[in-house]
């Protein structure tokens, strides 16, 4: 099935780690493999990891609610994520969200907060696919 993307060769994005995502307000839903790296990446236990800055979402997943005046608990005074290198998926997949590609109109709406789209590397149409796969993947497991 083809789709805008594919007509434009496929999207640039690359991020520029300047936070305006981390301040959307919204939910950043972990799943059990993100618990695990991001608590072994701060050195403690994935229940300290829990008590100390998850939220229970539902059916015994959990996030971190982002609200207007409160930002990820993980960005910095400078505006920067302090757990980059291992992110929850989440966020790693951004913005390759249904949300945001399933049409152009939606993509240019969130080029207007996101100053990395439409910069870097052309990400390939089959990559925002593997990309769109997995987020549904991830929506049913965090489902169960």
């Amino acid at each position: 099935m083809s789709s805008w993307f594919d007509q434009q060769g496929g999207l640039r994005f690359e991020c520029t780690q300047c936070g305006a995502c981390c301040k959307n307000p919204g939910v950043i839903l972990f799943t059990p493999q993100d618990i695990l790296r991001v608590s072994d990446f701060l050195g403690i236990s994935e229940e300290a990891f829990k008590a100390r800055y998850l939220t229970p979402y539902d059916a015994g997943q959990w996030s971190i609610d982002v609200g207007p005046d409160q930002p990820c608990t993980f960005l910095d005074s400078e505006e920067r994520c302090t757990i980059q290198e291992v992110k929850p998926w989440q966020c790693a997949a951004y913005p390759f969200w249904y949300e945001i590609v399933d049409d152009i109109e939606g993509w240019y709406a969130e080029k207007e907060q996101c100053e990395g789209i439409g910069q870097g590397p052309t990400h390939s149409p089959e990559k925002i696919r593997e990309w769109l796969a997995q987020d549904a993947l991830v929506a049913a497991l965090l489902e169960e």
